[in-house]
Protein backbone atom coordinates (compact mmCIF):
# COMPACT_ATOMS: atom_id res chain seq x y z
CA UNK A 1 0.00 0.00 0.00
CA UNK A 2 1.44 3.63 -0.74
CA UNK A 3 -0.27 6.83 0.20
CA UNK A 4 0.35 10.40 -0.37
CA UNK A 5 -1.28 13.41 1.72
CA UNK A 6 -4.96 12.81 0.40
CA UNK A 7 -4.75 9.13 -1.25
CA UNK A 8 -4.69 5.44 0.19
CA UNK A 9 -3.79 3.33 -2.89
CA UNK A 10 -5.09 -0.73 -1.40
CA UNK A 11 -3.59 -3.77 -3.38
CA UNK A 12 -6.68 -6.03 -2.79
CA UNK A 13 -5.82 -9.51 -4.01
CA UNK A 14 -8.38 -12.46 -4.97
CA UNK A 15 -7.45 -15.76 -5.16
CA UNK A 16 -8.76 -19.47 -5.63
CA UNK A 17 -8.57 -22.49 -7.52
CA UNK A 18 -9.11 -22.03 -11.10
CA UNK A 19 -13.09 -21.64 -12.08
CA UNK A 20 -14.40 -20.42 -8.75
CA UNK A 21 -15.64 -17.40 -10.27
CA UNK A 22 -13.02 -14.56 -9.33
CA UNK A 23 -13.26 -12.76 -12.08
CA UNK A 24 -17.44 -13.16 -12.49
CA UNK A 25 -17.12 -11.61 -8.79
CA UNK A 26 -15.12 -8.80 -9.78
CA UNK A 27 -17.08 -7.89 -13.20
CA UNK A 28 -20.09 -8.06 -10.67
CA UNK A 29 -18.88 -5.68 -7.81
CA UNK A 30 -17.13 -3.45 -11.14
CA UNK A 31 -20.97 -3.70 -12.94
CA UNK A 32 -19.91 -5.68 -15.91
CA UNK A 33 -21.35 -8.16 -17.54
CA UNK A 34 -21.70 -11.87 -16.01
CA UNK A 35 -19.30 -14.22 -18.39
CA UNK A 36 -21.25 -17.11 -20.17
CA UNK A 37 -18.39 -19.36 -20.45
CA UNK A 38 -15.34 -20.21 -18.59
CA UNK A 39 -12.38 -18.33 -19.40
CA UNK A 40 -8.73 -19.16 -17.09
CA UNK A 41 -7.30 -15.89 -16.25
CA UNK A 42 -3.76 -16.01 -17.61
CA UNK A 43 -1.42 -14.60 -14.88
CA UNK A 44 -2.92 -12.11 -13.40
CA UNK A 45 -5.27 -9.22 -13.77
CA UNK A 46 -5.09 -5.42 -12.48
CA UNK A 47 -8.60 -3.90 -12.13
CA UNK A 48 -9.59 -0.37 -10.35
CA UNK A 49 -11.80 0.94 -8.05
CA UNK A 50 -11.80 3.89 -6.67
CA UNK A 51 -13.99 6.62 -3.99
CA UNK A 52 -13.41 9.61 -3.43
CA UNK A 53 -14.66 10.99 -0.07
CA UNK A 54 -15.67 14.49 0.88
CA UNK A 55 -14.45 15.38 -2.59
CA UNK A 56 -10.53 15.33 -0.80
CA UNK A 57 -9.79 11.94 0.07
CA UNK A 58 -8.95 9.07 -2.70
CA UNK A 59 -9.24 5.56 -1.57
CA UNK A 60 -7.36 3.52 -5.12
CA UNK A 61 -8.62 0.03 -5.01
CA UNK A 62 -6.07 -2.30 -7.03
CA UNK A 63 -8.11 -5.52 -7.71
CA UNK A 64 -5.47 -8.28 -8.56
CA UNK A 65 -7.15 -10.98 -10.15
CA UNK A 66 -5.03 -14.05 -9.67
CA UNK A 67 -5.30 -16.87 -12.46
CA UNK A 68 -5.78 -19.92 -10.50
CA UNK A 69 -4.72 -22.63 -12.51
CA UNK A 70 -2.04 -24.27 -11.39
CA UNK A 71 0.25 -23.85 -15.07
CA UNK A 72 -0.23 -20.33 -14.46
CA UNK A 73 1.32 -20.82 -11.01
CA UNK A 74 -0.82 -18.68 -8.60
CA UNK A 75 1.44 -19.36 -5.58
CA UNK A 76 3.78 -17.22 -7.41
CA UNK A 77 5.10 -15.24 -4.35
CA UNK A 78 5.20 -11.78 -6.89
CA UNK A 79 1.17 -11.73 -6.08
CA UNK A 80 1.39 -11.66 -2.09
CA UNK A 81 4.02 -9.12 -1.99
CA UNK A 82 2.91 -5.99 -0.40
CA UNK A 83 -0.66 -7.39 -0.18
CA UNK A 84 -3.40 -5.50 1.86
CA UNK A 85 -6.50 -7.35 1.78
CA UNK A 86 -6.75 -10.81 0.48
CA UNK A 87 -10.46 -12.26 -0.93
CA UNK A 88 -10.13 -15.91 -0.68
CA UNK A 89 -12.62 -17.46 -3.27
CA UNK A 90 -13.79 -21.09 -3.03
CA UNK A 91 -16.48 -23.34 -5.26
CA UNK A 92 -19.91 -23.98 -3.10
CA UNK A 93 -20.61 -26.77 -5.52
CA UNK A 94 -17.10 -28.32 -5.04
CA UNK A 95 -16.39 -27.42 -0.70
CA UNK A 96 -13.84 -30.08 0.09
CA UNK A 97 -12.05 -29.62 -3.34
CA UNK A 98 -11.29 -26.02 -3.06
CA UNK A 99 -11.59 -25.15 0.20
CA UNK A 100 -8.38 -27.36 0.65
CA UNK A 101 -6.35 -25.68 -1.35
CA UNK A 102 -6.99 -22.41 0.30
CA UNK A 103 -5.92 -23.62 3.61
CA UNK A 104 -3.47 -26.06 2.48
CA UNK A 105 -1.62 -23.10 -0.46
CA UNK A 106 -3.40 -19.06 -0.26
CA UNK A 107 -3.46 -19.00 3.11
CA UNK A 108 -0.49 -20.33 4.05
CA UNK A 109 1.60 -18.47 1.45
CA UNK A 110 -0.55 -15.28 2.81
CA UNK A 111 0.85 -16.25 6.33
CA UNK A 112 4.33 -16.41 4.86
CA UNK A 113 4.29 -13.35 2.75
CA UNK A 114 1.53 -10.97 4.31
CA UNK A 115 1.12 -11.37 7.37
CA UNK A 116 -0.96 -8.33 8.21
CA UNK A 117 -3.09 -8.49 4.98
CA UNK A 118 -6.80 -7.92 6.06
CA UNK A 119 -8.34 -12.00 4.73
CA UNK A 120 -12.40 -12.60 4.24
CA UNK A 121 -13.07 -16.61 2.71
CA UNK A 122 -16.23 -16.32 0.33
CA UNK A 123 -17.88 -19.41 -0.98
CA UNK A 124 -19.02 -18.51 -4.29
CA UNK A 125 -22.24 -20.08 -6.71
CA UNK A 126 -24.83 -20.43 -4.14
CA UNK A 127 -27.44 -20.08 -6.92
CA UNK A 128 -25.67 -23.39 -7.58
CA UNK A 129 -26.51 -25.62 -4.80
CA UNK A 130 -29.12 -26.28 -2.07
CA UNK A 131 -26.88 -25.69 0.96
CA UNK A 132 -26.13 -29.08 2.53
CA UNK A 133 -26.17 -29.96 6.04
CA UNK A 134 -22.70 -31.17 5.40
CA UNK A 135 -21.53 -28.01 4.43
CA UNK A 136 -21.33 -26.75 7.87
CA UNK A 137 -19.29 -29.47 9.08
CA UNK A 138 -16.70 -29.03 6.10
CA UNK A 139 -16.43 -25.66 6.42
CA UNK A 140 -14.85 -26.15 9.73
CA UNK A 141 -12.60 -28.73 8.68
CA UNK A 142 -10.78 -26.50 6.49
CA UNK A 143 -11.16 -22.81 8.08
CA UNK A 144 -10.52 -21.47 12.11
CA UNK A 145 -13.65 -20.10 14.01
CA UNK A 146 -12.23 -16.61 13.47
CA UNK A 147 -11.77 -16.62 10.03
CA UNK A 148 -14.30 -14.37 8.25
CA UNK A 149 -16.93 -16.08 6.16
CA UNK A 150 -19.23 -14.40 3.36
CA UNK A 151 -20.97 -16.68 0.92
CA UNK A 152 -21.78 -15.23 -2.64
CA UNK A 153 -23.52 -15.73 -5.71
CA UNK A 154 -21.60 -14.03 -8.72
CA UNK A 155 -24.78 -14.67 -11.18
CA UNK A 156 -27.52 -12.79 -8.29
CA UNK A 157 -25.36 -10.63 -7.41
CA UNK A 158 -26.17 -11.56 -3.79
CA UNK A 159 -23.73 -10.58 -1.05
CA UNK A 160 -21.29 -9.60 -3.96
CA UNK A 161 -20.86 -6.14 -3.07
CA UNK A 162 -21.11 -6.06 0.65
CA UNK A 163 -17.95 -8.72 0.45
CA UNK A 164 -16.27 -6.26 -1.15
CA UNK A 165 -16.63 -3.33 0.90
CA UNK A 166 -16.50 -5.36 4.05
CA UNK A 167 -13.03 -6.23 3.10
CA UNK A 168 -12.06 -2.57 2.14
CA UNK A 169 -13.74 -1.16 5.52
CA UNK A 170 -11.51 -3.70 7.84
CA UNK A 171 -8.55 -2.59 6.03
CA UNK A 172 -9.58 0.94 6.39
CA UNK A 173 -10.40 0.63 9.74
CA UNK A 174 -6.75 -1.45 10.60
CA UNK A 175 -4.94 0.94 8.92
CA UNK A 176 -6.17 4.17 10.65
CA UNK A 177 -5.32 2.61 14.33
CA UNK A 178 -1.97 1.69 13.09
CA UNK A 179 -1.44 4.79 11.09
CA UNK A 180 -3.53 7.89 12.71
CA UNK A 181 -3.10 10.77 10.50
CA UNK A 182 -5.45 13.98 10.39
CA UNK A 183 -5.73 14.13 7.05
CA UNK A 184 -7.22 10.21 7.13
CA UNK A 185 -9.17 11.25 10.57
CA UNK A 186 -12.62 8.91 10.94
CA UNK A 187 -11.85 7.16 6.85
CA UNK A 188 -13.20 4.21 7.31
CA UNK A 189 -16.57 6.36 8.97
CA UNK A 190 -16.11 7.82 5.62
CA UNK A 191 -15.84 5.51 3.57
CA UNK A 192 -19.40 3.97 5.20
CA UNK A 193 -20.74 7.18 4.54
CA UNK A 194 -19.76 7.46 0.66
CA UNK A 195 -20.80 3.79 -0.01
CA UNK A 196 -24.59 4.51 2.04
CA UNK A 197 -24.34 1.28 3.87
CA UNK A 198 -23.82 1.10 8.26
CA UNK A 199 -21.04 -1.25 10.03
CA UNK A 200 -23.94 -3.14 11.27
CA UNK A 201 -25.09 -3.86 7.38
CA UNK A 202 -21.59 -5.04 6.34
CA UNK A 203 -20.89 -7.14 9.06
CA UNK A 204 -24.32 -8.97 9.50
CA UNK A 205 -22.88 -10.56 6.17
CA UNK A 206 -20.29 -12.63 7.84
CA UNK A 207 -21.39 -15.91 8.51
CA UNK A 208 -20.66 -18.73 11.07
CA UNK A 209 -21.19 -22.45 11.17
CA UNK A 210 -24.64 -22.05 13.06
CA UNK A 211 -26.27 -19.57 10.74
CA UNK A 212 -24.90 -21.26 7.89
CA UNK A 213 -27.32 -23.27 7.18
CA UNK A 214 -30.54 -21.05 7.39
CA UNK A 215 -28.85 -18.50 4.52
CA UNK A 216 -31.26 -18.02 1.45
CA UNK A 217 -30.67 -18.26 -1.94
CA UNK A 218 -31.81 -14.62 -4.02
CA UNK A 219 -33.09 -15.63 -7.40
CA UNK A 220 -31.60 -13.55 -10.27
CA UNK A 221 -34.11 -11.19 -12.05
CA UNK A 222 -32.16 -11.86 -15.18
CA UNK A 223 -31.58 -15.35 -14.67
CA UNK A 224 -33.42 -16.56 -18.10
CA UNK A 225 -30.85 -14.46 -19.77
CA UNK A 226 -27.85 -16.22 -18.54
CA UNK A 227 -27.04 -19.45 -20.58
CA UNK A 228 -23.78 -21.58 -18.73
CA UNK A 229 -21.41 -22.94 -20.51
CA UNK A 230 -23.27 -26.41 -19.58
CA UNK A 231 -26.20 -25.71 -21.02
CA UNK A 232 -24.91 -24.15 -24.43
CA UNK A 233 -22.69 -27.45 -24.02
CA UNK A 234 -26.18 -29.76 -23.91
CA UNK A 235 -28.04 -27.72 -26.33
CA UNK A 236 -25.02 -28.80 -28.96
CA UNK A 237 -25.28 -33.00 -27.78
CA UNK A 238 -29.00 -32.46 -28.27
CA UNK A 239 -28.55 -30.80 -31.85
CA UNK A 240 -26.19 -33.57 -32.30
CA UNK A 241 -28.28 -36.45 -32.22
CA UNK A 242 -30.66 -35.73 -34.84
CA UNK A 243 -27.82 -35.83 -37.25
CA UNK A 244 -26.66 -39.17 -38.59
CA UNK A 245 -24.09 -41.38 -37.02
CA UNK A 246 -21.30 -40.01 -39.60
CA UNK A 247 -21.68 -36.51 -39.79
CA UNK A 248 -22.13 -37.25 -35.67
CA UNK A 249 -18.77 -38.75 -35.71
CA UNK A 250 -17.30 -35.62 -37.37
CA UNK A 251 -19.20 -33.00 -35.21
CA UNK A 252 -17.44 -34.64 -32.35
CA UNK A 253 -14.18 -34.66 -33.93
CA UNK A 254 -14.51 -31.09 -34.95
CA UNK A 255 -16.42 -29.18 -31.60
CA UNK A 256 -13.10 -29.95 -29.28
CA UNK A 257 -10.84 -28.42 -32.36
CA UNK A 258 -13.30 -25.30 -32.41
CA UNK A 259 -13.40 -24.78 -28.64
CA UNK A 260 -9.68 -25.06 -28.79
CA UNK A 261 -8.92 -22.52 -31.43
CA UNK A 262 -12.00 -20.04 -29.23
CA UNK A 263 -10.26 -20.23 -26.34
CA UNK A 264 -6.81 -19.42 -27.39
CA UNK A 265 -8.24 -16.77 -29.50
CA UNK A 266 -10.07 -15.45 -26.17
CA UNK A 267 -6.53 -16.29 -23.92
CA UNK A 268 -4.98 -13.64 -26.62
CA UNK A 269 -7.40 -11.28 -26.28
CA UNK A 270 -7.53 -11.08 -22.94
CA UNK A 271 -3.77 -10.44 -22.55
CA UNK A 272 -3.86 -7.64 -25.57
CA UNK A 273 -6.74 -6.05 -22.83
CA UNK A 274 -4.67 -6.68 -19.76
CA UNK A 275 -1.23 -5.06 -21.43
CA UNK A 276 -3.38 -2.09 -22.48
CA UNK A 277 -4.65 -1.59 -19.21
CA UNK A 278 -1.38 -1.99 -17.72
CA UNK A 279 -0.35 1.01 -20.28
CA UNK A 280 -3.03 3.51 -18.48
CA UNK A 281 -1.83 2.20 -15.12
CA UNK A 282 1.98 3.21 -16.03
CA UNK A 283 0.98 6.37 -17.69
CA UNK A 284 -1.10 7.43 -14.27
CA UNK A 285 1.69 6.17 -12.05
CA UNK A 286 4.24 8.73 -13.80
CA UNK A 287 1.34 11.87 -13.90
CA UNK A 288 0.81 11.22 -10.27
CA UNK A 289 4.36 11.46 -9.25
CA UNK A 290 4.65 15.15 -11.60
CA UNK A 291 1.67 16.13 -8.72
CA UNK A 292 3.19 14.17 -5.95
CA UNK A 293 4.75 17.05 -2.76
CA UNK A 294 8.55 16.84 -2.42
CA UNK A 295 8.34 15.88 0.92
CA UNK A 296 6.80 12.40 -0.05
CA UNK A 297 8.39 11.85 -3.72
CA UNK A 298 10.52 9.20 -2.85
CA UNK A 299 8.00 6.98 -1.07
CA UNK A 300 6.01 7.36 -3.93
CA UNK A 301 8.67 6.52 -6.37
CA UNK A 302 9.68 3.59 -4.33
CA UNK A 303 5.69 2.75 -4.78
CA UNK A 304 5.41 3.14 -8.63
CA UNK A 305 8.63 1.37 -9.33
CA UNK A 306 7.01 -1.56 -7.27
CA UNK A 307 4.16 -1.71 -9.16
CA UNK A 308 5.91 -1.28 -12.89
CA UNK A 309 8.16 -4.24 -11.61
CA UNK A 310 4.85 -6.01 -10.72
CA UNK A 311 3.32 -5.67 -14.11
CA UNK A 312 6.56 -6.47 -15.56
CA UNK A 313 6.54 -9.63 -14.08
CA UNK A 314 2.74 -10.65 -14.72
CA UNK A 315 3.56 -9.68 -18.44
CA UNK A 316 6.37 -12.26 -19.11
CA UNK A 317 4.30 -14.96 -17.37
CA UNK A 318 1.19 -14.07 -19.82
CA UNK A 319 3.59 -14.23 -22.44
CA UNK A 320 5.23 -17.47 -21.30
CA UNK A 321 1.93 -18.61 -20.90
CA UNK A 322 0.73 -17.65 -24.90
CA UNK A 323 4.40 -19.72 -25.88
CA UNK A 324 3.13 -22.54 -23.99
CA UNK A 325 0.03 -22.93 -25.22
CA UNK A 326 0.54 -22.61 -29.03
CA UNK A 327 3.34 -25.28 -28.33
CA UNK A 328 0.52 -27.43 -26.76
CA UNK A 329 -1.69 -26.49 -29.75
CA UNK A 330 0.99 -27.34 -32.33
CA UNK A 331 1.74 -30.89 -30.36
CA UNK A 332 -1.72 -31.91 -30.38
CA UNK A 333 -2.94 -30.99 -33.95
Amino acid sequence: MGNTNNQINIKLVLLGDGNVGKTCLINNFLKKNFLKRYIPTIGSIILKKEYKLDNKIQIKVNIWDVGGQKSFNPLNPAFYTNVDAAYLVFDLTMPKETLGDIKNDFLKNLDKYAKECQTIVVGNKLDLISLEKDLPKIVKKFLSDNVPLVITSARTGQNVADSFELLIYTFLLDWEAKYPSKNFEGIAQKFLNFIGKDENELMNKLLNLENLKSIKVQKSLKQEEIISADTEEQIISNEAKTISKTEESLIERYIPIKKEIKKISSLKDEIIDEFNRNLSIVEELVFNLKKTPIDSLLDSIDNAKEQIEKIKEAFKSNLQSIINLEKNNKNNP
